[in-house]
Order: structure tokens, then sequence, then C-alpha cells
């Protein structure tokens, strides 16, 4: 590499690339450092020509800074060699009068050989990119197995991948490996957002979410802002904003109404939303999932939840089952039950949890109520340590009290749940979520305990005190 004292080839500067910025007028010497660099010159080794600080030299490349100083402007000319007649500055050593500077009539074939390698040049390959993408999907399929820490040591994974790629973007490339990098940029942050959720980090979330969908909207990634649109619904779903989810969800089914992605946006976003609105419309969206699903030939398989793919078969399910347990339709969800019951055998814990959670919430809202077998489901799931205890979990846990508190306060079965409930809530895992604590039943109070409680859970449920994170499933 050269270094001070040794100048770039006179040849260098006879790029029209070389030549064009130190023409203009005024020069931009941001350009001529970027074309140094794709040569393979370092803005170190240009410091150290020029005796300009690396940061110097760094945020005018970047266009955030501007030579100005006429010392640093003949440093930085001299330095590098640049021949006078290209020089905007009479540079040391130079006699007469600058000499007058046209462009040339026509380029030389040379030329034009040099300048197509520095517009092909690139500081990463498609090859380096599919790598990235790979990594990112091992992330995926992780996520959901990986144990009661998993999700929080592949989010920093994430987090790191994020920075990589947003050191990639720096550098020059042609327009597909562009379109690549911005693509998978975007899936991070989308990734990034979900996670958030999960975490119940609601502001850092909608942060995600906003920066994905400017990156996908610059490359029109149709797939991907589609998939955020959905998480930012799921975001806005579990802060309690059922108004701002369903909204975005609409916005992602308008840009594509028959992409396979919007399966998950019926029944994720718009469905669950449209039943805490008390919208009847909400199973219309469910069976309209369903009709995308058939049409696409979606395979019947559980898809994990964060999966960047179209929803499968059993997936879908799985979400109606939700929405018929949100709408108090406790029969539609219990025949649903034998196939997701299928679908989720084998599967994580994580899923089994949630499917667990909705069906013994629907054996509540059914025509025989089956109390303690809901109660032992709850149970299983509190007591189950190999689950990590996400959002998602964690309030359907405090939502299938909330249903059982309105009729069976008094249950023996009930009131062991919220103990183990209210143990849960003083945990580490349940002290991370912020939620309000579980009165019990063996709380002191001036009337009875578990009518206290029920009152608890419809005050918080009629207010909105109560912080509605779960995950997006």
């Amino acid at each position: 590499m050269p270094t001070r004292g040794h100048q770039i080839p006179a040849s260098v500067w006879m790029s029209q690339r070389m030549r064009e910025p130190l023409l203009a007028q005024p020069p931009d010497f941001g350009a001529v450092i970027r074309a140094l660099q794709q040569r393979g010159i370092s803005q170190q080794d240009i410091a150290e020509m020029t005796s300009l600080h690396q940061a110097t030299v760094s945020k005018v490349a970047l266009g955030r800074n501007r030579l100005t100083d006429i010392d640093k402007i003949i440093n930085f000319l001299a330095g590098l060699g640049v021949p006078q007649e290209l020089s905007p500055v009479v540079l040391p050593g130079a006699r007469g009068p600058l000499p007058l500077r046209e462009p040339p009539l026509w380029d030389r074939t040379e030329d034009l050989a040099a300048d197509l390698t520095s517009i092909m040049a690139s500081n990463t390959t498609a090859g380096a990119l599919d790598l990235a993408e790979h990594a990112l999907h091992e992330v995926l399929a992780a996520y959901e197995a990986d144990g009661p820490t998993g999700p929080m040591q592949l989010a920093r994974r994430a987090v790191s991948m994020r920075h990589t790629l947003i050191q990639l973007t720096q550098g020059y490339h042609p327009a597909s490996v562009r379109t690549q990098l911005f693509r998978l940029l975007a899936q991070v942050h989308a990734v990034l957002g979900y996670m958030a959720v999960n975490a119940g980090q609601h502001d850092r979330a909608d942060a995600y979410c906003r920066t994905a969908l400017t990156v996908a909207l610059d490359v029109a990634d149709t797939d991907t802002l589609i998939w955020i649109h959905g998480t930012r619904s799921f975001n806005d779903y579990y802060k309690g904003d059922y108004q701002a989810a369903a909204a975005h969800a609409q916005q992602g089914i308008a840009l594509a109404p028959q992409h396979p992605q919007a399966v998950r946006l019926y029944t994720n976003g718009l469905a669950r939303a449209q039943a805490k609105l008390g919208n009847p419309k909400a199973l219309d969206s469910v069976q309209e999932a369903l009709r995308l699903t058939d049409r696409h030939g979606l395979g019947p398989e559980l898809t994990p939840c964060i999966s960047l793919a179209p929803y499968g078969r059993a997936r879908t399910l799985a979400n109606a089952l939700t929405v018929h347990v949100l709408v108090g339709d406790g029969a539609g969800a219990l025949r649903r039950e034998p196939d997701v019951a299928a679908a989720i055998r084998g599967s994580d814990a994580w899923s089994r949890a949630l499917v667990g959670l909705d069906i013994a919430t629907a054996q509540l809202a059914c025509d025989s109520p089956e109390v303690e077998q809901a109660m032992a489901l709850g149970g299983q799931v509190i007591a189950d340590r190999g689950t990590p205890m996400i959002a998602s979990i964690y309030q359907r846990c405090h939502d299938l009290y909330e249903r059982a508190c309105q009729s069976w306060a008094d249950h023996p079965a009930v009131r062991d749940y919220g103990e183990a409930l209210h143990h849960l809530d003083q945990s580490p895992e349940g002290l991370g979520f912020r939620r309000p604590r579980v009165p019990t039943a063996m709380e002191p109070s001036h009337g009875d305990a578990a009518s206290r409680t029920a009152e608890g859970f419809s005050r918080r449920a009629v207010t909105g005190s109560t912080a509605r994170m779960s995950s997006p499933t």
C-alpha cells in the first residue's frame, strides 16, 4: 500500500473517475477518497500520505465534512500526488499560471476499462451475503428451541449481524449486490423488532420496524414489507392499541392482498385485533387466511412463529384457535383442537405451551366447562422450567386466570393456579415483564379474597392498565 513519501502512480489520475471530482466546481474530495479506496488504498493510507487525521478522511469520504482550509487542501492534493493540471489550487513547486482545464472530448478505451472495474467493485459479494442469510436462518430456526435463555442469546447474535451489515453498506456495490444487502438488512431489523416485542421492548420494536420499512421500501421488497407490517401490528396489539394493530395489518395486506405472506397478517394481525375490538368479522379474517393457504398450497407443517417464510396450515390453525378463544367461542376452538394438537406433538416447548394455554382457556368458555383440567394445563406450563418465559406465554397464563376468576374464583383449582401464578410473578422471569402482581387467595382482606382477585382482574381488563405483551404466534 502507498505510504507517505510513496506517490500514487500518475496513471491512476488519468481515470475519468478520478478526474471528474477534481475538475468539478467545487471539487469533490470525498469522491476522490472513495475512488482511491476502490483501488485498494485505505483511509489510513490516505491519512498518512496527507497528514490528515483518519477521522477527518472518513468524514470527508462520507460527505459529513468538507475540506475548506487551504493548507489542508494543499496537503491533501500534494500528499496524494495529484497532477497540477487537475489541482484546483497551486501546489508546491508549480511554475506559472494554472493551465486551462477542459475535459477530454472522448474517453480512452483503457480509461473505460478501469472505470468498469470501479463500477463493479464491491466490499462484499453475493456469496458472502448468502452466508450471512444462512446465519440469520440459523438464528430463526433455533429461536424457539434453545430453551429458556435461547431468545436473549439469539437476539445478541442478530444485533451483531445488524452491525456487520451496516458496515457493509458504507461501501460501493453493483445494483444486484446492493439489493441483496438491503433486503437482508431489512430482514435482520424486522427480526429484531419481533424479538423486541417478545421481550416487551415496545419502543425498541417500533424503531427496528421503522428502520426495516425504510430499507425494504428502498429495494421494493414486498415479501419483507408485508412481514414488517405484521410485526408492527403485533407490537401495537401487545401494547393494547387494537385499532392501530388492525390498521397496520390492513396496510400490509393492501400491499398484496393475495400474497402468501398475507396469511400471517389475516390471522395474527387483523383477526386478533378485530376480536379484541368486538368486530364480528374476526372469524371472517380467519377464513380468508385459510382460503389463501389453500390457494397457494402452503404446507401442513407448524411453521416456526418467527419464520420469514409464509405460515404453514398448522400454524394458521393454531392462530385460528386463538381467535376463537378471544371471541368467546370455546366450542369452535375445541373443534379445531384435534388438528392443532396433532401438529404440535413433538414440536418445541414454546408452541406447545401457547396452544395448551389457548385450549385451557377454551375449556372454560364451552357449554360444559372443565375447570380442573383447564387449571391443570395452565399449571403445567408454569411449572415447566424448560419453556422460555417469553411475553406471550406470560400473558396467556394471566389471561387464563382472569377468565377463570370471572366464574370460579372460589374453586380450589383456580385458587391453586393463582398461587402458582403469584410465585411466577415474583420470580426473576416474571419481574422482567413489570406486570402488576396477582393477589393470592391467601392474603388477608376485608372481604372474600377470591372475589377481590376477580374484581382486580376485571378492573385491570377494563382500564387497560395491564400490559398486553405476547409473541406473534
